[in-house]
């Protein structure tokens, strides 16, 4: 049996009429003719929300100002005035010297001058009348003279047969402050 060319060219072109009716065209030939379908989704997916908003940025607080230290100011008025002096007589004790010197760092306790000012922090004042001239020990009325000796009279002459105790022999505290 012959063909004819003819007849071989359409039952070719009937051929591939039906391959592509049918879908089984090539890929890029499929993909022009019909669309595609989405792919099925899998899960389901969240609700979009906004991020939140930052927080406003908290506000600064300055930092309080530091409470500065108060003193109470002595003024030197006296040839004679010490730091342990002025720390007796305004906070009670001598040993407050060093504190009181801390808070006076251009003060040399050792070279303290009438004119000078000095510091003395308030928490450990105890009075603040300014320090009276008969408070320093070189005063002609000092803090610390003793109080006058009663008067005494003629030593007593011992009797007879009465050995003299020797000078320095009683050792009570009343027998030495008599000899001296």
């Amino acid at each position: 049996m012959r063909i004819s060319c003819r007849t071989a060219a359409r039952t070719l072109l009937a051929l591939c009429s039906l391959w592509m009716a049918h879908g089984c065209a090539p890929a890029s030939t499929q993909s022009r003719s019909t669309p595609q379908a989405r792919p099925p989704v899998l899960h389901s997916p969240a609700p979009v929300t906004p991020a939140p908003a930052p927080p406003p940025p908290a506000k600064v607080e300055p930092d309080p100002v530091a409470p500065q230290p108060r003193f109470h100011v002595h003024g030197v008025r006296w040839e004679g005035e010490a730091l342990s002096l002025i720390a007796e007589w305004y906070t009670g004790s001598w040993r407050n010297w060093e504190a009181i010197a801390r808070v006076n760092p251009g003060l040399d306790p050792n070279r303290i001058r009438i004119g000078d000012r000095i510091l003395i922090p308030e928490g450990l004042l105890k009075k603040r009348e300014p320090m009276p001239p008969d408070f320093l020990p070189s005063s002609p009325v000092s803090r610390t003279a003793a109080p006058p000796s009663p008067a005494r009279g003629p030593p007593e002459k011992p009797e007879e047969g009465e050995i003299p105790d020797a000078p320095g022999s009683d050792d009570s505290p009343t027998a030495a402050a008599e000899r001296i």
